[in-house]
């Protein structure tokens, strides 16, 4: 059997098949003028260098929202019960964040980190809460931090999206073309011949 390689496509398939399976039957070539076909955009060009920066500045942003986590679990017997939701909150999608690159839980760790912002500037604005420079800054600093959590999952979900090809199996083998006429004509031996 030969192999024949799809002139669009590119698929290694056997010449037994009618078309390619990837394509289907060849399409008609028509006089129309051609249609420009929007060519794939290139894939990320990253080093493996990049993306261990990435993964770096990622552990750096987790452990801060560990710390804060940890700050708020702690300062759940002073000031009370919403502090442990937020702060286990704060640990577990930062933890899933970092160790399994979730853009999920970046996302939903902004989101928290974007309603603690609100509510602390609710209450600093109906005085439920004294004006204090120190908690907007913080604030504002964890939400840079959980923004940059969700840019470098959603660039190391790409990247390693890009880099399927380790994962990829080999083509299939190329076969050289044979005589047919070695397989099609019955060979006659000098001891069966009837005299």
């Amino acid at each position: 059997m030969t192999s024949v390689k799809c002139p669009q496509c590119g698929l290694v398939y056997w010449s037994t098949s009618e078309n390619c399976r990837r394509c289907g039957p060849p399409e008609e070539v028509s006089t129309a003028e051609p249609e420009v076909q929007a060519q794939p955009a290139p894939p990320s060009q990253m080093s493996d260098a990049d993306a261990e920066r990435m993964l770096i500045t990622l552990r750096k942003c987790s452990a801060l929202f560990y710390f804060i986590g940890g700050l708020q679990v702690a300062a759940w017997f002073f000031l009370g019960n919403l502090l442990v939701i937020d702060g286990i909150f704060n640990l577990g999608l930062s933890y899933l964040a970092f160790k399994f690159k979730s853009r999920v839980a970046a996302c939903l760790l902004l989101l928290l980190t974007l309603l603690s912002l609100t509510i602390n500037a609710l209450a600093m604005v109906m005085g439920a809460m004294s004006f204090n420079l120190f908690v907007p800054l913080v604030l504002m600093w964890r939400l840079a931090t959980a923004a940059r959590m969700v840019y470098l999952t959603f660039k190391l979900n790409a990247y390693e999206e890009v880099d399927v090809t380790r994962m990829m199996p080999p083509l299939p083998p190329v076969f050289q073309k044979e005589d047919t006429l070695q397989w099609t004509q019955p060979r006659v031996s000098s001891q069966l011949q009837v005299e």
